[in-house]
């Protein structure tokens, strides 16, 4: 990465010490494969064929 990326929101740590980033910097920082749906979010492994 050499440019800043959008994503949309930014990162923030809720009251419990937690913190809330969106699932796609998963795709961005490790190269993890991101599925959003309505219903759920999938983070897998990028597996090389």
């Amino acid at each position: 990465m050499t440019a800043p990326q959008k994503l949309g929101v930014a990162p923030f740590i809720h009251k419990n010490n937690i913190m809330y980033v969106p699932a796609d910097i998963f795709s961005i920082l490790v190269g993890y494969d991101v599925a959003i749906t309505e219903q759920s979010i999938t983070i897998t492994e990028h597996t090389k064929a």
